[in-house]
């Protein structure tokens, strides 16, 4: 067999290899759960439920146009809402609504659909969204093959991360894909489209403040108000049906939900630095802590933007991935779905997935980088065999990779702008 033939065999099985891998992982995460009625509920005890993160967005768009729509972050509120949907099972305990006002704006339109057709729908066009924004964004920055670019999307939908969003109808596939079209959509220039891109970014706004800043920084004033328009007009449409007040005291009512005692059962499942602070400290000295490293970062990253921003220029896809990193690492909430996240940040900067063209790479930093985005996937299985309460790790990990990416940016910097003695 001819040399080509045979390393294109051997690609076509390791593809279809991983293929088959994420098949056999939805299948038994979602699919079969489905077929055996335990799609949006799963057993906590042999006398008690919890329902999947979609089941609460889906009741919240369902309780927005209810006789209880001012009510709707009041804790006991929801629970017949729930309970009717999955009964006989009952959920009692360990669960509230606390979604951002936008979220719930939008979630009043898919809870118009039948509940299982609404979580196949939003799970199955969700991760299309995001697959295709990927596919583009790597497409434009260049440097991948399409054999790399079909790897590096079945790699990360075959993550356990990825995994955990479609098994809990999470929103990480739609902020992939928001990311990616906001980033193509502003290397063109098209600042009113990349402005509504970001304003739908806010359903979770601690991953979008370090773009937002960043763009800020590049002085793209239209596509900021276009971004606050969006904003706007989500906060009017859920001020229609949850009421005003719950929208404007929304960062109050989110505190109160997160200091209950009943209500921090995932304390320690948090991915960022949050999740080491509340592993060594108290609740609130580990909210104040990472509060305060969280807008130090903030400040940090917007400071370094603007003072060499007319050096980076050229590299503002690094600056996009750093401002990802950073909001996953520095997060007050961040838990092991939205991990998804770190792969718009490998999708702006890898050159290559080949290990042979990676060992080679110079400076150390960016082989250091393209190593360890290879290994992700995988580490997220690996990880999981240590417990939740290990989550912490992952933050450590995307300190490693910032730590890369400043490094190689100072070494492009001196590069660029070598000493002219």
């Amino acid at each position: 067999m001819a040399p080509d033939k045979k390393t294109n065999l051997i690609k076509f099985g390791f593809l279809c290899a991983l293929v088959f891998w994420q098949l056999n992982n939805l299948s038994e995460d979602v699919v079969q759960p489905i077929l055996q009625g335990d799609g949006l509920s799963w057993r906590r005890s042999p006398t008690e439920y919890f329902g999947s993160d979609f089941l609460h967005y889906y009741v919240s768009g369902v309780m927005s146009r209810s006789v209880d729509h001012l009510r709707i972050y009041d804790v006991p509120t929801h629970f017949p809402y729930i309970n009717e949907l999955i009964a006989p099972r009952q959920i009692t305990a360990n669960s509230c609504i606390n979604f951002s006002p936008p979220m719930i704006a939008i979630m009043s339109v898919v809870s118009l659909i039948p509940t299982l057709t609404a979580y196949i729908l939003w799970t199955a066009v969700s991760f299309c969204c995001g697959a295709t924004g990927l596919a583009l964004l790597l497409k434009r920055v260049g440097h991948l093959s399409n054999y790399q670019i079909a790897i590096f999307i079945v790699g990360t939908s075959a993550s356990l991360s990825s995994n955990t969003v479609m098994k809990m109808g999470q929103w990480t596939w739609w902020l992939t894909a928001f990311f990616c079209f906001f980033f193509l959509l502003s290397w063109r220039r098209k600042q009113i489209l990349s402005g509504i891109f970001l304003g739908l970014l806010t359903v979770k706004p601690q991953y979008c403040l370090p773009v937002l800043l960043f763009t800020a920084v590049e002085k793209r004033w239209l596509t900021l108000c276009i971004a606050g328009v969006t904003l706007a007009l989500l906060c009017a449409w859920s001020a229609g049906l949850i009421g005003l007040d719950n929208v404007l005291h929304y960062p109050q009512i989110i505190a109160a939900l997160a200091a209950r005692p009943d209500l921090r059962a995932d304390t320690l499942s948090h991915c960022s630095l949050r999740g080491f602070f509340s592993t060594f400290m108290p609740f609130e000295t580990a909210i104040t802590t990472t509060n305060i490293l969280y807008v130090a970062a903030l400040s940090v990253f917007t400071l370094l933007c603007y003072r060499h921003r007319a050096v980076i220029e050229d590299k503002i896809d690094w600056i996009w991935a750093i401002a990802i990193l950073t909001a996953l690492i520095f997060s007050p909430l961040m838990f092991q779905y939205d991990v998804v996240l770190v792969c718009v940040a490998a999708a702006l900067t890898l050159k290559t997935l080949a290990p042979m063209q990676i060992i080679k790479m110079q400076p150390v930093s960016l082989r250091i980088w393209h190593i360890v985005f290879l290994l992700y996937p995988l580490f997220t299985w690996l990880r999981a065999l240590l417990g939740n309460e290990l989550n912490y790790l992952y933050a450590f990990v995307n300190l490693g990779l910032l730590a890369c990416a400043l490094l190689y940016l100072k070494h492009h910097t001196n590069a660029v702008t070598p000493d002219n003695g």
